[in-house]
C-alpha cells in the first residue's frame, strides 16, 4: 500500500459571477464554503492513493482541458483561480503537504 493519499483542489475567486454556473460548467460539486466567503468556490474533484502521481496529475489535467476557454474568460473578468495538490500521509500524526499547480 502506498503510504500518501493524493487530492486535487479547485478554488476560484470571483466578486460577481453567480456561483452555480461554476458549479454547471464544470461539472463538479463544490464544497462546502463559510457565508462569510461570498464569491467563493471550491472543489475537490480527484482523490487517490495510488502511487501514479503522475498518471493521476495528467488525468487531472485531462478532466479540466475541455473548460480552458472558461478558465480564461473568468481570469478576464478578475477571477482569483488557483488549483492546489495535497500530499498526505496516511497517519493521524502527520501534517498535509500542499502544493500550487496554477
Amino acid at each position: 500500500m502506498h503510504p500518501y493519499t493524493y487530492q486535487v483542489s479547485l478554488r476560484i475567486r470571483h466578486s460577481t459571477m453567480d456561483l452555480q454556473v461554476l458549479t454547471d460548467t464544470l461539472g463538479l460539486q463544490p464544497g462546502l464554503a463559510s457565508p462569510s466567503c461570498a464569491g467563493y468556490w471550491f472543489s475537490s474533484p480527484a482523490v487517490t492513493d495510488d502511487n501514479d502521481l503522475e498518471g493521476f496529475l495528467w488525468s487531472t489535467v485531462e478532466g479540466l482541458k475541455p473548460h480552458r476557454a472558461f478558465f480564461k474568460d473568468i481570469a478576464r473578468q478578475a477571477a482569483a483561480v488557483s488549483c492546489s495538490l495535497a500530499c498526505l500521509q496516511k497517519t493521524a500524526t502527520s501534517a498535509p503537504f500542499c502544493l500550487m499547480i496554477f
